[in-house]
């Protein structure tokens, strides 16, 4: 089994365009993690130290992660001010996590998120607690609400 951290499911939630991770996000899509991880035996969440490249590009305003203004995962960075990478490949990741995270479906996580905040229309999406990729998705669920709910 794999570790993974706060700071890996932030940092592989960036990777698969997710601008911003707030809390509620974060919770719902760890839930969804663990669910699935019962039978794939792939992680085991387990919360340590916050490296200080991630910190020195990253935002965490007690609720919300997000690349600091002027970053982006392109943005040529360096650990020793002689060699440059593109962010993404400093920041912590784990690829089976990140391919777990591409496969999943985050309609079911996105829309019980909007409903945690009350939202209930594409109208009222603008708020800053969503990542454009939320936003888009939300916008597709309350467009087509043929395919709104699977479970919920």
């Amino acid at each position: 089994m794999e570790k993974i951290n706060t700071e890996i499911l932030v940092s592989s939630l960036f990777t698969i365009g997710f601008n911003k991770v707030d809390a509620v996000l974060f919770t719902y899509t760890l839930g969804q993690l663990s669910i699935d991880n019962q039978q794939l035996q792939l992680f085991e969440f387990e919360d340590s130290e916050i490296h200080q490249m991630f910190n020195k590009y990253v935002d965490y305003d007690g609720i919300v992660f997000k690349l600091k203004d002027g970053i982006t995962l392109d943005t040529m960075v360096s650990y020793n001010n002689e060699t440059f990478y593109p962010l993404r490949k400093m920041l912590n990741m784990n690829k089976k996590l990140i391919e777990y995270l591409s496969q999943l479906d985050f309609s079911e996580i996105v829309l019980k998120k909007a409903e945690a905040y009350g939202i209930q229309s594409a109208g009222n999406i603008e708020s800053s607690l969503f990542s454009e990729k939320e936003k888009d998705i939300l916008r597709l669920l309350y467009e087509k609400p043929e395919i709104k709910r699977k479970s919920l």
